[in-house]
Formats: structure tokens, C-alpha cells, sequence
């Protein structure tokens, strides 16, 4: 909802899920999937500390023509990429 923007909500509950995965098992990768058209998306992915590790085109049909951007905590493999790319469509 609009009205909620920019008040940090997103960044809030995201930081909480981060934290709540390292305390299961910080072995496993924080990993955002995102469009990357969506800036704000981006903004709180950089705030948790992640980094982009890649860039592709979207392969989902309702994203055709769309960039979508993968950040994560840590470098990502080849093949861990693509489970994560596989699992959108």
C-alpha cells in the first residue's frame, strides 16, 4: 500500500528473517530474487548487506522483456543459481 512506503517496514521484517535463518543455519545463503525494475526491492537488498551475484532476463511468462537480479550474502555456484531460477517458474 502506498501509504506505507519509505517508513523502513520492508528493511524492518526483512532484517528479521535474516536473522531469524541465521539461527536455523547460517550455512545455507540469504538470497533475494528480484525484477530489476524494482528499486525499492534493490534499496532493502543492499541494506541487509547483499550483493548482486547475477542478472539475467526474467524467465517467467508475465516478466517477458524484464531484467530479473539475484543478490546474495555470499557468492553463489552455477548450479544453486539455477535451482533458484528453476523454482520461479
Amino acid at each position: 500500500m502506498p501509504e506505507f512506503h519509505g517508513r523502513g517496514f520492508a528493511t524492518e521484517l526483512a532484517l528479521a528473517g535474516v536473522q531469524a535463518a541465521a539461527a536455523v543455519d547460517s550455512n545455507l545463503p540469504v538470497v533475494a530474487l528480484l525484477l530489476e525494475h524494482h528499486r525499492a526491492s534493490e534499496a532493502v537488498a543492499r541494506k541487509l548487506g547483499l550483493r548482486r551475484v547475477w542478472q539475467g532476463p526474467a524467465v517467467e511468462p508475465r516478466d517477458l522483456n524484464m531484467t530479473r537480479v539475484i543478490y546474495a550474502d555470499r557468492p553463489l555456484s552455477d548450479v544453486t543459481i539455477h535451482d533458484f531460477l528453476r523454482g520461479l517458474v
